[in-house]
Order: structure tokens, then C-alpha cells, then sequence
């Protein structure tokens, strides 16, 4: 799949927008997940569509570790879901909050390195935020992954 490679083959400081039709978008994401099991990178995922525990059960299902994930979880708070602190997952109270995603984002770059961003979904962070705020933080996310590589 070449939208997989493309993400793979990213070199510090890329910034790629991959698009992914939803008849394929959960075969993606399990290739996705367990490429960045196996070791090398990190993957930071941001999710404004599904929550963590949704992702958690993908992962289970299919027997991948998520060691090399960490994850960024704007749905859980907003759905009511239960919240199980684990070290690798971050809950956002709002996909809104582009502060706190942003500090989240920061935070797992720091902690762990050798990082490949994925955003998903753009389409769904407009249904939440202006567009204006928006392209601010995608363009400060971006500048922040060039600067640190």
C-alpha cells in the first residue's frame, strides 16, 4: 500500500497528508498499527473519530503490541466512556482543545523519540473547530516537526 510507505518513509521533519477512502480506512489502520509495532518509530496517533479503546480492541484482535504507539484520545471524554490511565494514551477532553492536543503531542515527542505524527481526521477536527484555529495549529504542529526533526 503505497499511502502506508509514504507514512513510513517520512524523514524528520516531513509532513505528508495522506487521504484514505472510509472502504479502506480500517484495513490502513491495521497495517499502519502493526508496521509501527515491530520496532523503529514510534507512531503518535491523534484520533478525533474513534476512541483509544476502539483502537485497543483493533489491536487485541489482530495481536498487536502497542509498545511503539502512542495515543492521543479526543473521543473518550466527550462519549462518557470510562478512562483507564495507561502511560501511552492521552485523553483529551475535547477534539476542540487544540491547546491540550498540542501539549499532548509534545509531550509524547519528548518522551518518546523517533516519532511519525498521524492526525486522523482532519475532516473531523472541522467539524470542531474553525478553520482559521485549525490551520494555525496544523501549520504550528508542522513547524515544531521540522524544528525538532
Amino acid at each position: 500500500m503505497k499511502k502506508l510507505n509514504d507514512i513510513k518513509d517520512l524523514k524528520g521533519g516531513d509532513v505528508s497528508v495522506v487521504t484514505i477512502s472510509s472502504d479502506s480506512y480500517d484495513d490502513f489502520l491495521l497495517r499502519l498499527f502493526k508496521d509501527f509495532s515491530k520496532g523503529g518509530k514510534q507512531l503518535v496517533f491523534v484520533s478525533a473519530t474513534r476512541s483509544q479503546m476502539d483502537f485497543n480492541n483493533l489491536l487485541k484482535e489482530n495481536k498487536i503490541k502497542p509498545q511503539n504507539l502512542c495515543f492521543i484520545d479526543t473521543v473518550t471524554k466527550l462519549s462518557g466512556e470510562v478512562l483507564k490511565n495507561k502511560s501511552r494514551i492521552m485523553y483529551v477532553e475535547h477534539p476542540s482543545d487544540l491547546t491540550e492536543i498540542s501539549i499532548d503531542i509534545t509531550s509524547c515527542v519528548e518522551k518518546y523519540k523517533n516519532n511519525v505524527l498521524v492526525l486522523d481526521s482532519l475532516t473531523t477536527f472541522f467539524l470542531y473547530n474553525n478553520p482559521t484555529d485549525l490551520f494555525k495549529f496544523i501549520h504550528i504542529i508542522s513547524q515544531k516537526a521540522k524544528k525538532i526533526k
